[in-house]
């Protein structure tokens, strides 16, 4: 992907050019969205895997949190 931004063309330069001009242009165009379409996809893969990860990070203490609320982790008193 080019990391050249392009130039800014407003009506009256772009009614200058040869058509052929133009369908080049149109066809880079289309390419560049193309590869962009690509890596937003990939983008939201990574993000979506990083969510989950999170997830599963999170569960752990949020357990521990939940059994220490309940007092299940003290020790009863036993009956003498």
């Amino acid at each position: 992907m080019e990391k050249n931004l392009p130039l800014k063309l407003d009506t009256e330069t772009l009614k200058q050019l040869e058509k052929e001009q133009l369908v080049e242009m149109l066809m880079e165009q289309a390419k560049a969205i193309e590869q962009l379409k690509s890596r937003v996809i990939e983008l939201e893969s990574v993000i979506e895997k990083l969510k989950v990860r999170d997830l599963r990070k999170n569960k752990v203490p949020a357990i521990l949190e939940y059994l220490g609320s309940a007092d299940l982790l003290t020790p009863t008193k036993s009956l003498e």
